[in-house]
């Protein structure tokens, strides 16, 4: 069922993708895509001071010595800062830490921040990439709660925005890559309505042995379909799927994504 739930994610993400087109061709269909507390301090949380009495005399009229207090004072525990993951670049090679992976991007693709706090740093990075903002719109249209499915990277190809990339990363939950597979084809078909047929074949590449599935899926009323393809990983109990949507017809769009998916490494 959570492996199934994992999924409908997968299946979802796609959808989106397929949905973003910024300047769509008359011959290819659009597509989408404060700190921490400080431990009390020793006189708070440790053993106190013992008093100091004052000195008294002695019968032949000396003061005694004052002796420190031989309680020892407790050191505070040292308070360990969680390390934050660097920040995902918007170009070139994304190592995402928090998911244990990393890919590179094509030279004409960029990331879209799917956090809106990102946003204002993306648009300032990215200020050389026309349209940028109006894709990232249309985006947010089709997928107000992108950062609730667990897409980690979503890329784009400029200037045409019409290939897309996205990434997701979870448990496998103990199953192998067949069944991770077998499971996976059977909500897509589901979910996007897929009738055709599913292409499979399952092969080595240089971050390991991966099941690549492309098939066509109906993008809605009117806008034809798009060209979906695949990538799924199982290692080391995690599983890894990198779905690219482009045109139907364009040979390069397949190129690229094979050429990304063969950047693919875990950490």
């Amino acid at each position: 069922m959570i492996i199934s739930r994992l999924s409908g994610l997968i299946a979802a993400g796609v959808f989106v993708a397929g949905c973003i087109s910024v300047s769509p061709s008359s011959s290819e269909a659009p597509t989408s895509s404060a700190g921490q507390p400080q431990p009390p301090s020793a006189a708070a949380s440790g053993t106190p001071a013992a008093p100091t009495n004052p000195p008294t005399s002695t019968p032949d009229g000396s003061v005694p010595p004052t002796f420190a207090s031989t309680t020892p004072t407790p050191t505070p525990p040292a308070t360990a800062t969680p390390v934050a993951s660097p920040p995902l670049p918007f170009r070139g090679r994304i190592v995402d830490v928090e998911n244990g992976y990393e890919i590179t991007l094509h030279e004409d693709w960029v990331r879209i921040a799917t956090d809106p706090e990102e946003r204002d740093e993306m648009y300032a990075e990215l200020d050389d990439v026309e349209n940028l903002e109006l894709a990232v719109t249309i985006l947010d249209a089709a997928l107000p709660n992108m950062d609730e499915l667990g897409i980690s990277v979503l890329a784009v190809d400029t200037p045409a925005f019409q290939s897309n990339l996205n990434v997701i990363a979870g448990s496998a939950f103990g199953s192998s890559l067949d069944d991770f597979d077998n499971l996976n084809q059977a909500e897509l078909r589901a979910y996007l309505g897929i009738t055709g047929r599913i292409a499979k074949e399952r092969y080595m590449l240089p971050g390991g042995e991966t099941v690549r599935l492309s098939y066509q899926y109906p993008l809605g009323e009117g806008f034809g379909k798009a060209l979906a393809r695949q990538y799924f990983f199982v290692i080391g109990g995690n599983s890894y799927v990198l779905t690219f949507v482009g045109p139907i017809r364009s040979r390069t769009y397949l190129t690229t994504a094979e050429s990304m998916a063969e950047s693919f490494r875990t950490l």
